[in-house]
């Protein structure tokens, strides 16, 4: 009788021990491997991008190892995946910051601060089973908000195994086409030819018309995402508008400055955005000069 009991205290005690490592097993397996390749289409553009794994490497701000994502245009981002968590390098900030909690339950919510003047709010929107590449896989839904901006909102979708498949906001959707994990083809992916092209650098071009009156379009470049500022200012410093001031994606772009309601003279726009090609990691500034005249 008494082995009995001990029989089945034995037992329950065992089904205790799997049931804890069950729940603590990984939710996910978050591809970063060596060569690991992504490739996306912007919607309704029939524009294509993509993201390969070249390697890793440690940065010396802060020792942590990085895997290394390079872009079609050549530019890097760095991430890390670590306890079921992906973290990637902010470069505006220097500093490591999360990107993705899978352990996270639907509702439940992280705070950013991506610099020293804003709040990223990241939600885990929804977890599913879904259809992927022929096989169905657990899915996670993310929605990211810089408080307190309106319209800034952007929303992923990470697939088990896979990694991002979708993204969008209100300016544009990114819809994942293709990729090569652990030298393994899913979907179809579009020749090099047919690719978006990604800038290779910052840059901040001449506004046009200069002189202007009332209008004039600035143009400016990002080879890769990161918090992006574009402010105009007068000759005493004095600041007049902000244009630009949230996370952007990769890609070129052009804003809008209208003068009206403002005295003829010299003007200045000023562009502040990371720059992850430099080693140093310093944001990339840049100022130029135009003219209203009336």
């Amino acid at each position: 009788m008494c082995d009995v009991k001990n029989i089945i205290k034995l037992s329950i005690a065992l089904l205790c021990i799997l049931g804890q490592a069950s729940f603590a097993q990984t939710y996910i397996t978050y591809p970063l491997n060596d060569g690991d390749y992504w490739q996306y289409e912007v919607l309704d553009y029939n524009e294509y991008y993509s993201y390969q794994i070249i390697g890793d490497t440690s940065l010396p701000s802060n020792g942590l190892t990085y895997k290394v994502l390079q872009g079609g245009g050549g530019y890097k981002i760095y991430r890390r995946f670590f306890e079921d968590k992906v973290y990637y390098y902010n470069n505006y900030i220097q500093r490591d910051q999360i990107l993705y909690d899978f352990t996270l339950q639907p509702g439940d919510t992280v705070a950013v601060f991506p610099n020293e003047n804003d709040t990223l709010i990241i939600t885990l929107v929804n977890i599913w089973y879904d259809n992927v590449f022929g096989m169905e896989r657990k899915q996670w839904s993310f929605l990211f908000d810089v408080v307190p901006y309106i319209d800034d909102e952007i929303w992923y979708t990470i697939a088990d195994g896979i990694g991002e498949t979708s993204s969008g906001s209100y300016w544009e959707n990114h819809e994942l086409v293709g990729a090569i994990i652990n030298g393994i083809t899913y979907g179809n992916i579009v020749s090099a030819e047919d690719e978006r092209l990604i800038p290779t650098q910052i840059a901040l071009e001449q506004n046009y018309p200069n002189p202007f009156n009332p209008s004039t379009i600035i143009k400016f470049s990002l080879p890769s995402s990161g918090y992006t500022t574009l402010k105009v200012y007068d000759v005493l410093g004095n600041e007049i508008a902000t244009l630009v001031n949230k996370e952007k994606p990769a890609g070129s772009y052009e804003v809008e400055f209208n003068g009206t309601g403002l005295t003829s003279g010299i003007y200045f726009y000023r562009l502040q955005a990371g720059d992850p090609s430099a080693s140093s990691g310093q944001s990339f500034v840049e100022t130029k000069k135009m003219i209203l005249i009336k």
